[in-house]
């Protein structure tokens, strides 16, 4: 066994291992669900559409077929046993997801599903082969609470798989879509297989049943806090050599009250619950109301009436079709920035606002339409509404628990599973009695009246919604926090999508700009972009987004957002040069990408991959540089800005669960000559810039606009930029955003280069500071002593009255390297040499003139990238 290390032995420890003895393989790293491959999570939205399809046939099958059932046991037709036929197999529907939810959230998604779909299968066997109706109703009773499992589990098995709402919602969509169509297809099948005995019914289950069992085994653990306890237990990167001390005691009442708890104290499963029950009982009271209407009614037969449900699916059909539609609706509205498309309440509830309507208008259709004088196929067109309606309510209703509660959602669908199944399991008996009473008309009126007061929930989940939710216990409460918080953090931070430029996706504009003149951009300065933009999504749980280019517009972004409030913005500004040789370049793009993961790091913004953010911005270059940067404007630039912002939506000072990457590109005017040279005033008293241990490092907006005050009074005064000191003794930091240097005679006779140290986290690490400073050693070694080294204003003021001071200069991405000709400190004005009218002396020049040949050419150099460009695409 290979040794480990005292570090990986306390790592171990941390995980909640015991310290011996050790076993640790590497070759086999574990994945998160949201990690597996598309056609893996197929197989698994596959196998739970098998299992939600055989448990809801379930559910209705012997509706076609319980006359013969009762001649077969001799069972009066009119007695309420029969009723139990259906109504048994749903009170398991009541039962078992109050049990296998939660367990699925103890043991995993895997053994409960597959232990409850073999118990399906054998147990419909024993229906086969039933010899009393008690045995019957025993064996249905059974299959109920197996084949009840996938209402309880299957939401919260595709928020294990699925990290966006809108690839769980379609897998929602379609696992209501056929839970819905198994009951409506039951008596349809039922129907006709009593032409080969009533005991065929149960056999056609089981070859559904059984074809669907390699689907099943095969699925794999989802549940992630399962999969980290496997992982500890040494069935992943760790040995089996070991022992675990278990976090995950089996608790009754927190496993299995749950779901009763969520139920009394959570609205939103309490309403939901509600409202989905009712309509769930309605579709059942539906298998014994239909034969009262078609077979008693109309005297159809009893295939004939299992015909009758197939404009049920045909409905359901029709609001999968519309489920879908608005998914991509909707995410097209989240990308162009439309404010209602980020209000949580508006991903779903809409489609349930309007199908609720059509539930009622369903119901008041099939009751005064049941006239022996109207033709049948007239009230069987109700089915079309009912299962439009029913299918959008359900699949946007579940779809919202499964949103709000996340991790807890199998214990909110069970609540919401188990109530609706009694409402199913009580409703039918009351039909017999309440058409007799009634009669069709008023009976499904009555039902009508009572749908109609229900259509408020959806109306006052988008009203009230986000208020329940903030209020909400579970969604707000603070869990304990355990050693397998921090395994799940550590497999977080392995397995989490990285930044991927491989993954880029294009969509370009359509309506593309025309680009303005000379003049109109020096005059618009800073403020028009090119027609495109790279965006990027984070998120903690799943990491980055495929990044997108797309065209230039709004972010999507809530007044809540944390960068609105708490400063998480940081920033990058390079630039694309247009060469005389008609080349585009990029100037040590490198340095840019990661000085932003480090300003990043400084305000808990994302890790990304500075190697792919720096290919993210060549081919936005790429793409607009040929327009808006043309061969002609030879000698110009363009100005790019990678910016990264918390994006979620919180009003509490925490690091950002959300954030944005997105680059743009935009027009910026020449800044590097101001006549007669840059004119500096020092930063007013009382007021600075940065101070060590702070952030005047990084480049987070929070840097920048604090600044602007003090540089409006600057212009007003005649001045272009504030000289930053900082401290008593008055260090020179910045010039504005710019690094600031001074050359000069020491009082030794040696000339020197200085410029501010990095060391305190006072300055910005520039780009053009770093290849001055390089360029300086490397070229003028023999004239220059380079220093970085704090220097104050006053030893600027006296190397200014003796004499000594040669030229001084900004440099930075904006204003470049401009010649700095006065600084005025508290009145006194310092005059700084320079060439004629302000033009840059003999040292400043070489330095733009040497950075000017790499960025516009033609010099070759290691610092520039030649960008390969893209034929126009607008």
């Amino acid at each position: 066994m290979p040794t480990t290390s005292r570090a990986s032995v306390m790592a171990i420890q941390d995980l909640g291992i015991s310290d011996t003895p050790y076993s640790y393989r590497t070759e086999k790293p574990m994945k998160r669900p949201v990690d597996l491959s598309k056609w893996r999570k197929y197989q698994i939205v596959i196998a739970g559409t098998i299992f939600a399809y055989n448990g809801s046939l379930g559910a209705s099958l012997p509706s076609g077929a319980s006359s013969n059932i009762a001649d077969s046991f001799q069972v009066s037709h009119d007695s309420p046993r029969l009723v139990l036929l259906n109504s048994l197999y749903l009170l398991g529907f009541a039962i078992g997801p109050m049990v296998f939810g939660p367990m699925s959230e103890f043991f995993g998604r895997r053994p409960v599903l597959i232990g409850t779909y073999l118990g399906y299968t054998f147990l419909t066997v024993g229906c086969a082969l039933s010899p009393t109706f008690d045995a019957l109703l025993a064996f249905r009773f059974l299959c109920g609470i197996n084949g009840s499992v996938p209402n309880a589990v299957l939401g919260g098995l595709y928020s294990d798989i699925y990290n966006t709402p809108n690839q769980r919602g379609n897998a929602m969509a379609i696992f209501i879509f056929v839970a819905i169509a198994g009951p409506m297809t039951g008596p349809l099948i039922s129907g006709y297989a009593i032409l080969l005995g009533w005991r065929w019914v149960f056999w056609i289950a089981l070859i559904i049943a059984g074809s669907g069992v390699p689907f099943v085994l095969l699925a794999p653990e989802t549940y992630l806090p399962v999969l980290i306890r496997q992982w500890k237990n040494g069935d992943a990167e760790l040995g089996s050599g070991h022992h675990v001390r278990s976090e995950f005691p089996f608790k009754f009442g927190e496993i299995f009250i749950r779901p009763y708890a969520m139920l009394l104290t959570e609205p939103i499963v309490s309403f939901t619950s509600l409202y989905l029950s009712v309509i769930y009982g309605v579709l059942f009271l539906f298998f014994q109301a239909y034969p009262k209407i078609f077979e008693g009614l109309y005297g159809l037969s009893t295939g004939i009436n299992g015909l009758a449900f197939i404009p049920m699916v045909f409905g359901s059909l029709l609001g999968l079709c519309t489920f879908l539609a608005y998914v991509s609706f909707h995410g097209k509205a989240l990308d162009a920035g439309k404010a209602w498309a980020s209000i949580e309440e508006y991903r779903r509830l809409p489609l349930a606002c309007v199908a609720a309507p059509t539930i009622v208008a369903a119901l008041f259709w099939i009751a005064w339409t049941s006239y022996t004088f109207i033709h049948p196929a007239v009230p069987m067109m109700a089915g079309i509404f009912f299962g439009f309606g029913y299918f959008l309510v359900f699949t946007t209703m579940l779809n919202y628990l499964t949103d709000a509660y996340k991790e807890g959602s199998a214990s909110a669908q069970a609540a919401a599973s188990g109530t609706r199944a009694i409402m199913a399991v009580v409703l039918p008996f009351a039909t017999t009695s309440m058409y007799n009473t009634l009669g069709v008309h008023w009976a499904n009126s009555l039902i009508g009246f009572i749908a109609l007061a229900l259509t408020l929930i959806p109306f006052a989940f988008i009203r009230y919604g986000k208020l329940l939710r903030l209020k909400s216990k579970m969604l707000s409460a603070p869990r304990k926090k355990t050693s397998t918080d921090h395994s799940i953090l550590q497999l977080n931070m392995a397995s989490l999508q990285p930044l991927d430029a491989s993954k880029l996706s294009y969509t370009y504009t359509t309506t593309p700009q025309k680009v303005p003149d000379q003049e109109t951009l020096k005059r618009a300065h800073g403020t028009i972009c090119t027609d495109h933009m790279i965006i990027a999504s984070w998120k903690a749980e799943a990491g980055w987004s495929a990044p997108e280019l797309k065209p230039y517009g709004p972010l999507n972004l809530l007044p809540s957002a944390s960068c609105l409030h708490y400063a998480y913005e940081c920033f990058e500004g390079l630039k694309a040069y247009r060469g005389y040789d008609g080349k585009l370049r990029l100037f040590r793009n490198d340095r840019n990408t990661r000085r932003l993961q480090m300003s990043a790091d400084r305000i808990s913004l994302p890790k990304f991959d500075p190697d792919a953010l720096e290919r993210l911005i060549e081919i936005l270059v790429a793409t607009d540089g040929p327009k808006w940067l043309p061969k002609e404007r030879a000698g110009d630039f363009l100005y790019i800005r990678p910016t990264i912002i918390g994006s979620d939506s919180q009003l509490g000072v925490a690091a950002p669960k959300e954030a944005l990457l997105y680059i743009i590109i935009g027009y910026m005017a020449r800044m590097d000559a101001p006549t007669g040279g840059k004119r500096l005033l020092t930063s007013p008293e009382g007021m600075i810039r940065s101070w060590p241990g702070g952030f005047g490092h990084a480049k987070v907006g929070a840097n920048y606009g604090p600044s602007v005050l003090a540089t409006q009074e600057a212009y007003k005064q005649g001045f272009h930029q504030i000289l930053w000191l900082y401290g008593p003794d008055g260090e020179c930091t910045e010039a504005g955003g710019s690094n600031f240097f001074v050359i000069w005679k020491r009082k030794d006779g040696k000339k020197e280069l200085i410029t501010a140290p990095l060391d305190d986290n006072l300055i910005l690490d520039g780009i053009t500071r770093r290849s001055c400073l390089e360029l300086a050693k490397e070229r003028l070694g023999d004239e220059l002593v380079v220093t970085e080294r704090k220097f104050t204003i006053g030893e600027v003021m006296e190397a200014a009255a003796e004499g000594r001071i040669i030229e001084s200069f900004a440099a930075g991405t904006a204003w470049f390297i401009t010649a700095i000709s006065t600084i005025q400190h508290r009145g006194k004005d310092i005059t700084i040499p320079t060439g004629p009218d302000g033009t840059p002396a003999h040292y400043t020049s070489k330095f733009k003139q040497w950075l000017g040949e790499m960025m516009y050419g033609p010099v070759e150099h290691e610092w520039v990238k030649v960008v390969s460009e893209k034929e126009d695409t607008n």
